[in-house]
């Protein structure tokens, strides 16, 4: 039996477009601090940061950036989820 799939379009207004771009934004940014993280530590070091690390970056990500504090920490775990399947 076939699984059925449904797509739904999103009208948002234009305060709920600036607010999930916002959150589109950090989860880029988290991304690409972390994945810079990681390819330091490993020319410097040769040291691996794994997704237990990765979540301690976003953790201090959180606490430095200003525009972090607006986004759910899941969505920082997502996308340091994301870096490490990569």
């Amino acid at each position: 039996m076939p699984i059925r799939t449904f797509q739904y379009r999103l009208y948002p207004t234009k305060v709920q477009e600036k607010a999930l771009q916002l959150q589109l934004d950090v989860s880029r940014q988290v991304y690409n601090m972390a994945l810079e993280e990681r390819k330091l530590a490993w020319e410097l070091e040769e040291k691996s940061i794994g997704k237990r690390e990765g979540y301690l970056l976003a953790k201090q990500y959180k606490k430095t950036f200003p525009q972090s504090k607006t986004v759910h920490s899941h969505v920082l775990q997502v996308a340091i989820e994301d870096l490490d399947r990569a």
